[in-house]
């Protein structure tokens, strides 16, 4: 999913199941969207890291 103002990737279990509990324009989307930028990420934070690390090395 993308957030519909800034079109900011979040992933949800099923898009059908979401657009029923969370229709577009509801004030339950609004809330979820909003924290989509909060949830923590460690697999994409480790991924970083790893990168980093790659082109310090020269490996990248």
């Amino acid at each position: 999913m993308l957030t519909s103002r800034l079109e900011v990737p979040y992933f949800v279990k099923s898009s059908a199941e979401f657009e029923r509990s969370h229709p577009y324009g509801s004030s339950a989307r609004v809330r979820i969207e909003r924290q989509a930028r909060k949830f923590a990420m460690p697999s994409c934070e480790e991924v970083d890291r790893i990168n980093t690390r790659l082109r310090v090395g020269g490996w990248y």
